[in-house]
Order: structure tokens, then sequence, then C-alpha cells
């Protein structure tokens, strides 16, 4: 797989879940095999609810590089890659390496396991030890890599994966809510991850039974946090691979947001989760109790709140500076910061925390106000990314005002402005009526008009920072007279 196990497909007006072949029925197995080679396909889950789903049937596909084990009649694990495409039911498992052999005892059938792992195991009598995840991993609409364990079993070299586990659909919702992992555990200690031995035969159903020493509790990992949907009818949905289990007590969730808080929420009635079957929850709202202090985000996660949300930045880099604020950027994104307030002691190049309040201006996020800062270090020349020359473009989308990029232009200066909110330049294009002229700011550590006439030609750097009546704000970081 590229980044997930599976790739889960809601394919509309199916009349079965009836998988069709990738092979001719003209073809036989020497004419698309090698000799080590294995065609393989996928079982679909049950049980899908068609109030919320109407005729859809829910298929669990393979992703490219997709990696099994496969017993060959031997109890030695070797290692098979998928050789089609992401999106693919079916297709063609080849051996990795068959550089070295390792004698195993013989075995009668042959038997596949999903995912490879080193540590898969059978002995004579076929049974098959495995490992399930603890730790989970969120993929959009969809269970995460290696989390959905499979196995096959036959006596020739078609593979039919039958899923060993159950699958359960949380849809969790709130206001200003950022999730980062969700947990849950059985309230009488129920195994649900580890080892666990698989019972496996031709045409079977497969029966997996959990070590004694086994985990009691399932952890998905969100490594980049997911801003929940604000009612129960946009709630955002969590899927977490379960082995089949009865939750004689119930059962406890626990939620973490990006701030580290957690939200808990319990069960006592019994619940089952059934293999192959997809069990949902009712939408569920997460509160994490008011608080008057900032949420700490990076700025992508700054820029999906609710405008008038207490932030505090994690660690930005002030990138421009004007009278009126700050550009500040992370490994996420850029976003502006609009102040009225006269800061001396921050530098462009300056590492800093800053608590603000977040809202829209039109459509661009920024931070307005400072309420309070820290310094992290200083004295550092900010790298500027590539600038986007926009010289001659008039043709911009709407998605292109939406972001604070960082652009050049060319053009002549056609007037210098001095107020109350710094050096201001206004600077044409080009005379073609369709091009838009631009109102920039100079720097204010740059407050500085020596050596700029009407009527130069200059080449200006710097970032879009939305629009003042008719002109493109630009927060320029360079500016140099050009022939």
């Amino acid at each position: 797989m590229k980044q997930n196990l599976f790739r889960i497909l809601l394919a509309v007006g199916l009349a079965s879940l009836a998988i069709s072949c990738s092979l001719h029925e003209s073809d036989t197995l020497d004419d698309v095999f090698r000799s080590n080679d294995f065609d393989a396909r996928i079982e679909s889950p049950e049980g899908i609810d068609t109030k919320v789903y109407a005729d859809d049937k829910l298929r669990v596909l393979w992703d490219e590089e997709d990696h099994i084990s496969i017993f060959n009649k031997y109890t030695f694990n070797q290692e098979y890659r998928f050789t089609g495409e992401t999106g693919d039911n079916s297709g063609i498992f080849r051996m990795v390496s068959d550089d070295e052999f390792v004698a195993g005892n013989e075995l009668d059938l042959i038997y596949a396991v999903y995912p490879y792992q080193e540590s898969t195991s059978i002995d004579n009598d076929g049974i098959l030890t495995v490992t399930l995840p603890a730790n989970q991993t969120y993929r959009e609409g969809c269970f995460g890599r290696g989390a959905n364990t499979m196995v096959s079993c036959t006596s020739d070299k078609r593979l039919m994966f039958r899923n060993t586990c159950g699958y359960l659909c949380l849809k969790l919702y709130g206001e200003n809510v950022s999730v980062s992992s969700i947990s849950i555990k059985g309230n009488n200690g129920e195994p649900l991850a580890g080892k666990a031995v698989v019972v496996s035969a031709a045409d079977a159903v497969p029966i997996i039974s959990l070590f004694p020493q086994a985990t009691t509790e399932i952890n998905l990992n969100i490594d980049v946090p997911v801003r929940l949907g604000t009612t129960a009818d946009d709630a955002s949905a969590f899927w977490m691979v379960i082995p089949p289990v009865t939750f004689d007590k119930g059962f406890t969730l626990t939620v973490t947001n990006s701030a580290g808080d957690t939200f808990e929420k319990s069960t006592t009635k019994p619940f089952s989760i059934s293999r192959n079957t997809l069990s949902r929850m009712s939408a569920l709202k997460v509160d994490f109790g008011s608080s008057s202090e900032p949420i700490e985000s990076t700025l992508e996660e700054i820029a999906y709140y609710t405008d008038g949300t207490l932030v505090k930045t994690k660690p930005v880099r002030v990138m421009a500076k004007t009278m009126r604020g700050f550009i500040l950027t992370d490994d996420t994104r850029t976003m502006l910061l609009y102040t009225t307030t006269k800061i001396e002691d921050i530098a462009v190049g300056d590492i800093i925390k800053v608590t603000s309040t977040f809202q829209h201006y039109r459509e661009l996020p920024e931070l307005s106000g400072i309420i309070s800062y820290e310094c992290l270090s200083s004295g550092d020349t900010p790298t500027y990314p590539t600038p986007t020359d926009i010289t001659d473009r008039s043709d911009f989308d709407d998605d292109f005002f939406k972001d604070f990029q960082y652009i050049s232009f060319r053009g002549a200066l056609q007037s210098i402005i001095s107020n109350n909110i710094g050096i201001g330049y206004i600077i044409e294009r080009s005379s073609d009526d369709e091009l838009l002229p631009f109102y920039t700011f100079y720097p204010y550590d740059y407050q500085n008009t020596d050596g700029y006439s009407i009527g130069d030609t200059v080449r200006a750097e710097g970032y879009f920072a939305g629009f003042n009546s008719s002109n493109l704000c630009i927060i320029i970081t360079s500016m140099t007279i050009t022939p």
C-alpha cells in the first residue's frame, strides 16, 4: 500500500457483492502466472445498513505495494507483493525474493495472511499465529494500513482472502474540536490486540482467538488532527478494526484533542462486534468543556477554527513585518497576524509563539491582535520560497486569493504614500486595463523611500495580503530598481 492498507469503495447501484475474476474464461493459470505467482481477491464486508447507504455496497480493495505472507505447502513464511493497481479487488501477487529458500515442514494446503509480518507463523497442523495491531492509523473514510488481518486457505494458486475481524465506525462532532487520537477498551477487560491464533480452512470462515496476554485497548492514531464537523449531520467518521468480541459490560471511548485534552464516553450495555461486519454508533458530541486557556495549534489547524476562537500558535517564524502586523509561517502554512499595536522587539526572522484571536478577513484566515507573545529565538535570516511571478498574469482564479502566497512582479512606481500605517507604494504592472495595480506596504524595518523615484521600474517580491479597494495588497520583502 502507498499510505493505507485498503481503499473502501462505495459502488452505487451494484446488485450483488459478486466479484468478477481477473482471468478471462479462456485463460489458464499457466497463461498468466509465473511459477510462483498467486491470484488473490477479497471477500466483501456484510451488514451494510441500507438506511444509510441506500443500495450501495461496501467493498475492500487492494492498494499498490500490498505485501502478504504465503505458506506454499511449507511452514516457511514467504513474502509476496501485489503487482496490480490501487483499487483492484483481485490481482497477482509475486514473490519478493526467491534468492534464498529456507526449508520448512510440509503442509497439505497453501495458506496466506495479509498483511505480511515477519513474525507470522504456522504450525504443522495449519494453525496460524498472527499479530493484531494495538495501534491503527487513521484514514478518511476507511480503516488504516495494516489494520485489517485477512487469511486464505486453498489447494491451488487462487487465494480468496477472508476477513478475521469486524469494523466499528464512530461518528464524532463538536465545536472547535480537532481530534488527534481515539482509543477503545472493554469495561470487562476483553482482549482486543496482540498475538492470536487463526484456524483457516478452504471455503470456510476463519476463526480467530487472542492469547490470554493480549492487549485490552486499541488506539487510532491521527497524524494530522482531524477537525470535527459541528453537527450530527456532518459528523466526522473514524474507522477501527476490532476482532470478534462481545463487550459484556460495554466499552469506553477516549478522545484526545490536538491540545492533549481528553474526552471520555462509556456505555454499560453489551455490544458485539462480528467478523466481516460493519457496526456503527450514533453520532456522538465531543465536548472538552469550556476553558479560558487558548488552544495551542499549528497555523493549518487554526485556519479551520471558528471565528473568535482564542488560539496560541506553536512556534512560527516571522517572514515579514509592517506597521499593521506580521507574516507568520510554520511547516503547515502561512498566515497574516494583523495588529494595530506597535511591536518593536519582534523582528523578521524571529521564531515566536503568539496568543491571538482567529478570524477571517473576507475569505482569508488570519490572526487578529496580539494578546501575548514569546520570542523563542532571534537573529536569523528567513529563507523565502520561490515566488510565483504574476507580472503579466490576469487569469487569477478564486483559490489564488485564499492564501498568503509568495509572489513577485515588475512594474512602474506610480506613487509613494506615507501615512499612519507606514510607507506604501502603488506599482502599475502594465498599462493594460485588465491588469490590477498593486497597493503595497514596505516592511516596517525599512521605512525609507531614499533611492526610489516616481516612474522607476521596480521588481518586488512579497506576500499577497488581501485587497484594498480594487488594488491587491502585497507585504513586500524586497524591491529593486530594474532597467
